[in-house]
């Protein structure tokens, strides 16, 4: 099963149902639209499984493209969101 991997503050906004999609590098190590997936915090026990419900492009808005320079500072390539289901916590 692939995991995706999240940092701690965005836990609680998943849980809530406040945050279902998340935006990553395009490639093939992403999950695939009906696929279930954990999502964890790093390597650590999964937080809740999800199932891969959407996934489109992502244009990067021009008010983020300095933060996803930041992140992704050689990146040239494009992004995908990726919306996902909470199945069970």
């Amino acid at each position: 099963m692939k995991s995706l991997w999240f940092k701690q503050i965005y836990v609680q906004p998943i849980l809530s149902g406040e945050k279902n999609y998340t935006v990553r590098k395009e490639g093939n190590r992403n999950p695939s639209v009906g696929e279930i997936v954990s999502l964890t915090v790093g390597p650590r026990p999964a937080f809740a499984r999800a199932k891969i419900i959407d996934k489109t492009v992502f244009i990067i808005p021009s008010e983020m493209k300095e933060l996803y320079g930041k992140l992704y500072p050689d990146y040239i390539g494009t992004f995908e969101k990726i919306v996902f289901s909470i199945l069970d916590k």
